[in-house]
């Protein structure tokens, strides 16, 4: 048996030489192939067979050893044969790519190896030429492969001299992306780096460089030279990114970009009404002005949405808008938030001076201790914070400032995100005006140029939605984002932030405190008189609201009298009346004629408000006869001083003209008067 004999399975043969298992079998029972019985069996129980490699020819064992794995060949060479499948490193540092990289090597050598060592036999090269010597074995690989033969003298030279280990790829150079030019020469790196930091560009260092070469900022002579642009670029690469940052941007953009802040990720630890995040934000689309006194009306305008919620649950509990945002919308969407979810345990927010004004005073918080925090604020006997004015210490509610300048702190920042991309661009062809200037899109210029030629009356028509319209629509967009987007953020698992609110905080268990015991720190109060049931404010008409029958006894009794209503001015839809005295009590709940709900006048609202006037009518007539029943007219008296003593009786209203009195408002009327 040949030192250089191995034995392989009919299955590799055949994958080599493209043919099929029974061939290989074929030849080997017509003894052109030589076989044994191996050690394994096959499903059948037979013993598997194998077949020598001195049997092929010699391209084919060529062939063979080139196109096989070594651990193939390794397996099966016999006691003599060459050890370079043997001698292959085990380098567990190495990445998958790189081991790899030398198990291609390996085998790309074993013929120059094994042709060294004798385990070759010369072979044909084609044209009757048989491999003579080393030379024509490495020309055979490198044609074989498309590589240089210098390439595969190389690769065999650092074999023979480190071995299987010598072919790993080697590492990166200590000195790579490195201007040698700078190597040493202190002077040089202080004057590019100081021409640098003057904004300068590498064009005019280069010539700033090779103006001072040899003098005394550069002090170098002799054979050196100065570096070209390509040297002074790669020195500055090698200083770090946020170095020259550093020295370049503004604070705010270098921060941004590369200084370390705290990102407090505690949403899925903390509770309902634990945290609640807010913010201000301006929207990318161009409005027509119908709603606001800040700007004139049917004024092209871009709308500040003042937004807050819940860090739990995602919940948007309060949203309100105006031209330009304020303490009064922070207020006023703190308003709705809790008279919708109840009073929140912390409020984190910006650190702008409206939100500075509504946390004066109050105590700071911590989100790091949010979900641990159970100690109650201590408050006076009025429910405020004692010495203190600002509107969160007043409802007992602490107070934590975001890091300045880093929207990543706020977690809101990820749901302007969510709008801007969801919500904004629905309005492309309606007056969106991109996220940046220089994203402005053409049909923004032309809605505006539309929008100018509708004011001047030269269109019927604006292209652009009213600024009603489009707070209606955010409103809806903003119900459905709350009751059906799946969220899967920290602790939401996919479902909606009205699912969580709910599971983790449902409605029975939610403290609403009565909002009209909190109307003197969110609304304004202006005295008005009350003529037909209703207040004049702010250009508009407030009427009792109709689900409240008691604040329309009271209000009709407080016709012609002065009445304090408070209302929130960025909520002019609805009103509280209260009697105009200190600490007066509540009268009615009203609402806008204007800006409430709009809905068609149908003939059961016409009969509603006739039988209503009718019974009010009914009513007080019937309280002043109750109330001087008992005392005779003018007419009797001056009959009984005449002597006259039958009188005859009055004429009576015809019976389909009367209307009942309503005995219950009577009593009602009659108890307030005893009370007062």
């Amino acid at each position: 048996m040949s030192a250089s004999e191995f034995w392989v399975d009919k299955k590799l043969l055949a994958n080599l030489f493209g043919c099929s298992e029974k061939t290989i079998e074929n030849m080997g029972n017509d003894t052109r192939l030589k076989w044994r019985r191996s050690r394994k069996r096959l499903k059948n129980g037979k013993l598997q067979r194998e077949y020598s490699s001195l049997s092929l020819s010699p391209e084919m064992q060529s062939k063979l050893i080139l196109s096989c794995p070594g651990d193939a060949l390794a397996l099966k060479t016999e006691e003599g044969q060459s050890q370079l499948f043997d001698a292959r490193p085990q380098a567990r540092h190495l990445t998958e790519e790189q081991q790899r990289l030398v198990e291609d090597r390996i085998n790309l050598l074993a013929p120059m190896v094994d042709f060294r060592e004798g385990c070759l036999k010369p072979f044909c090269l084609g044209e009757g030429r048989e491999v003579r010597n080393m030379d024509d074995v490495a020309g055979w690989i490198a044609a074989q492969r498309q590589l240089s033969k210098s390439y595969v003298w190389r690769l065999y030279s650092r074999y023979l001299r480190g071995g299987a280990g010598a072919l790993e790829p080697k590492g990166t150079r200590a000195d790579r992306g490195q201007s040698r030019a700078f190597k040493n020469r202190p002077a040089l790196q202080r004057f590019v780096i100081g021409k640098w930091n003057e904004g300068i560009n590498l064009s005019h260092i280069e010539d700033c460089v090779k103006r001072e070469w040899g003098g005394p900022l550069l002090p170098y002579k002799g054979k050196s030279t100065p570096p070209c642009y390509d040297s002074i670029n790669n020195f500055i690469q090698t200083i770090p990114e946020a170095v020259r940052d550093a020295k370049r941007l503004p604070k705010q953009k270098w921060e941004a970009k590369h200084a370390p802040y705290l990102v407090t990720r505690r949403g899925a630890n903390t509770l309902p009404n634990q945290v609640w995040v807010a913010d201000h934000r301006i929207y990318d689309v161009i409005v027509l002005n119908d709603s606001f006194q800040q700007a004139k009306q049917n004024a092209a305008v871009r709308l500040w949405e003042t937004c807050i919620q819940d860090m739990r649950t995602r919940v948007i509990v309060g949203s309100v808008w105006n031209i330009s945002p304020s303490w009064r919308t922070i207020a006023s969407a703190l308003r709705q938030g809790i008279s919708h979810f109840g009073m929140p345990e912390l409020f984190y927010c910006d650190n702008g001076k409206d939100f500075r004004k509504v946390g004066a005073g109050a105590k700071r918080g911590s989100l790091l201790t949010a979900a641990d925090s159970t100690s109650p604020v201590e408050l006076d006997d009025e429910g405020r914070v004692p010495g203190n004015d600002g509107l969160l210490a007043r409802l007992g509610i602490k107070v934590c400032y975001c890091t300045p300048r880093h929207p990543q702190s706020k977690q809101i920042e990820s749901y302007f995100g969510y709008v801007s991309g969801r919500f904004d661009q629905m309005f492309k062809e309606r007056g969106y005006t991109g996220s940046k200037p220089d994203l402005r899109p053409d049909f923004c210029r032309v809605a505006e140029k539309q929008h100018a030629q509708f004011l001047a009356g030269k269109r019927d028509t604006s292209p652009l939605f009213s600024a009603s319209e489009f707070i209606s629509l955010h409103r809806r967009w903003l119900e459905e984002r709350n009751s059906s987007q799946h969220h899967w953020g920290c602790g939401m698992d996919g479902r909606t932030p009205l699912q969580i609110m709910d599971e983790l905080l449902p409605l029975a268990q939610r403290t609403i405190p009565k909002i009209e015991m909190l109307a003197h720190l969110f609304w304004d109060v202006q005295e008005r008189i009350v003529a037909n049931c209703k207040v004049q404010l702010n250009n508009s008409t407030y009427s009792v609201a109709l689900d409240d029958p008691e604040g329309q006894q009271k209000m009709y009794l407080s016709n012609g009298s002065a009445v304090a209503v408070h209302c929130d001015p960025n909520d002019l839809s609805c009103a509280l009346a209260f009697e105009s005295v200190p600490g007066g009590a509540l009268l009615a709940r009203m609402v806008s004629d204007e800006l409430a709900a709009q809905r068609p006048v149908t003939q059961e609202d016409v009969k509603a408000v006739t039988a209503q006037r009718a019974r009010l009518r009914a009513a007080s007539k019937r309280v002043m006869e109750i109330g001087g029943s008992s005392v005779p007219t003018e007419l009797d008296l001056l009959a009984r001083r005449g002597g006259i003593h039958h009188i005859p009786a009055a004429a009576s209203p015809s019976s389909r003209r009367q209307v009942a009195a309503a005995p219950q408002f009577v009593e009602d009327f009659l108890q307030i008067r005893e009370a007062k």
